[in-house]
């Protein structure tokens, strides 16, 4: 992966997403049934350990949690990150932390699922690729069926 394009994306991400971070937050309101719905498509019996990539506001992560999953939400833009970490409560295994989808601060098989709601159709192909072969890296080959 070339850095000038990692850092590119970085900062469209930054600039463009740190904009529309509190919009983003209402769009939970709209979205809600599908994400609802994607959480069912999944079906994984909880407690699962998910990493949501791309996790911006938050809203899939803490669909995922409220059903008794572990869950790490990342996502590069601390705007967005700001608005997620307003879903925190003490009764959900819901954290969020700042982290680029590229190269993933998790050791190889960390996670039982990874989701990724809408973060790919926003970024570079070769982006999208380097993220997707990172989710496949982090995610346990034997939940993978």
């Amino acid at each position: 992966m070339k850095k000038s394009l990692v850092n590119k994306h970085k900062y469209f991400n930054n600039k463009w997403f740190a904009r529309w971070a509190k919009i983003y937050y209402y769009e939970k309101y709209i979205m809600f049934p599908i994400r609802q719905k994607a959480v069912t498509f999944l079906k994984l019996n909880p407690p699962k350990n998910i990493i949501d990539i791309a996790c911006g506001t938050g809203s899939q992560a803490y669909e995922l949690a409220k059903l008794g999953h572990n869950v790490v939400g990342i996502d590069l833009s601390p705007e967005m990150l700001n608005q997620a970490k307003r879903k925190l409560n003490n009764e959900l295994k819901l954290k969020f932390q700042q982290a680029d989808a590229t190269d993933l601060p998790f050791k190889d098989n960390s996670f039982d699922a990874a989701t990724i709601s809408f973060g790919l159709h926003d970024m570079p192909y070769e982006i999208e690729l380097a993220t997707l072969k990172e989710a496949k890296r982090v995610v346990n080959p034997m939940e993978q069926s």
